[in-house]
């Protein structure tokens, strides 16, 4: 079954926690998916990265790549789809190979669009009679985050015959789905990873985002952000990785792109899985009073970085953390946890806290933004939740670090984004208060800790 994990990695395949050189931010600009409620209530979406990623791949007529967690149709128990994603990417990557079937283009996704090997996807199948190549990652090569549970499957339940026969609801869709394909999904590994790049015979560029082409994710609010040159190649060298661990055919595209100047006076560089942390910290680590610290994050759980945001309150920095409430997963109603918790504990140290107002879609943006009082902005964005299992090598995951000035207009234009959604106004309802979704349960604060640190969660 593709995906089980009958052995754990010791450690990190190589080639994972990348820290990329800081590169010239070469056509950079940020992408926004908005959703709000309007004055009369109504929910208004306002989406633009994945007509930025059709647009990428109609213009990329040597190279498409794509690594992509999930790629499907699935909805849970909700019924609404604002759009069809999975539908859309495909037909654009059908369109694209017919009309430059030359064209090397690949999908690298995750076992979870085949529930670890029990469906077969209408989508990776269409791909692949056309001649797209389609890569299943091998989550067998990551450690185990869940500490409890994939020690006994390994040793007991991997190759237990007597579970043949039997199959439980599918957890993503409607139907059943065979038991150990279940089991599988307990262990709990991902490649997260939200990546498009593209070239042509004049440039190559890249997406780096949190947004999914997955109906079910049609209405989160997603931040990406787009660049060209050397940056994307770096980001090339993170995926031929993936492609390297999970003993793939490698690659034949090869491109070459001449160091330019910094003209435009912003950096960025290529970050993955526990490098992510680390640039994380040191951004946080390095605010001081009177510096402003503001996050949007559908999970908040690490701890190094709790611990890192409560310092840098103490030390004057003025922190404001916007954060998805946790209470919908399609369709379902979840209880709050990590978030809620955390939101407790930081806001007890005086740090700001607003909930993102959300009507059955997700506040799914991973981004921190540090302004410092020496005028210069630290940026990091990407598929990376601030948890446990996504920062410290368990998922693969990729973000982006960008610095510049305060007055550089895409960082005034993020600045301007996060305003929007931290004022609510009347007429573009984006948030509420922390008393909105304060708990203060003890119980759930400890289940919370007992799940970050075991690994014994979904975040």
């Amino acid at each position: 079954m593709v995906g089980c994990d009958k052995s754990s990695a010791d450690a990190p395949p190589s080639g994972l926690a990348y820290e990329g050189p800081f590169r010239s931010a070469e056509n950079l600009r940020f992408l926004y998916d908005k959703t709000y409620l309007n004055k009369q209530g109504q929910r208004v979406i306002e989406h633009e990265i994945f007509d930025q990623v059709f647009a990428l791949i109609d213009q990329s007529t040597r190279f498409v790549l794509l690594d992509m967690f999930l790629f499907n149709d699935f909805k849970g128990k909700q019924t609404e789809a604002p759009r069809s994603l999975s539908e859309e990417l495909t037909q654009a990557l059908l369109r694209h190979k017919q009309a430059y079937p030359q064209c090397e283009m690949i999908l690298i996704t995750d076992p979870i669009n085949t529930v670890y090997g029990a469906i077969p996807s209408p989508y990776l199948e269409r791909l692949k009679r056309a001649g797209i190549r389609v890569e299943m990652t091998d989550l067998q090569k990551l450690p185990d985050s869940n500490a409890l549970y994939s020690p006994l499957w390994r040793k007991f339940l991997s190759e237990n015959k007597m579970l043949a026969g039997f199959s439980l609801s599918n957890p993503f869709d409607k139907g059943k789905v065979p038991l150990d394909s279940m089991l599988s999904l307990i262990n709990f590994k991902a490649n997260h990873r939200k990546v498009v790049i593209g070239a042509n015979d004049k440039s190559i560029s890249a997406i780096v985002g949190s947004a999914n082409p997955h109906d079910g994710s049609g209405a989160h609010e997603n931040l990406a952000v787009h660049f060209s040159g050397q940056a994307a190649l770096d980001l090339l060298e993170t995926e031929r990785a993936v492609l390297r661990f999970s003993e793939s055919k490698g690659l034949d595209f090869q491109a070459k792109t001449a160091h330019s100047a910094n003209i435009n006076g912003l950096s960025i560089r290529v970050i993955t899985e526990s490098a992510i942390k680390k640039a994380v910290l040191s951004a946080i680590n390095a605010s001081q009073s009177g510096d402003n610290i503001d996050m949007a994050m559908f999970y908040l759980s690490e701890r190094d970085i709790i611990r890192a945001l409560g310092a840098a309150q103490k030390r004057g920095a003025a922190i404001r953390l916007l954060l998805d409430p946790n209470k919908d997963a399609f369709g379902r109603e979840k209880n709050g946890i990590p978030n809620r918790q955390v939101a407790h504990e930081l806001a007890e140290q005086g740090v700001s806290v607003r909930w993102c107002l959300t009507q059955g879609e997700q506040c799914h943006s991973k981004m921190l933004m540090i302004r410092y009082n020496d005028g210069n902005s630290r940026i990091i964005l990407g598929s990376a939740n601030f948890t446990r299992r996504n920062i410290n090598g368990f998922n693969l995951e990729t973000d982006t670090e960008i610095r510049g000035a305060h007055h550089h207009p895409a960082i005034l234009g993020l600045e301007q984004y996060f305003e929007s959604r931290w004022l609510s106004r009347e007429d573009q309802k984006t948030s509420l208060p922390y008393n909105s979704f304060k708990d203060e349960s003890r119980f759930k604060y400890w289940q919370y800790r007992l799940m970050e640190a075991s690994g014994l969660s979904t975040f």
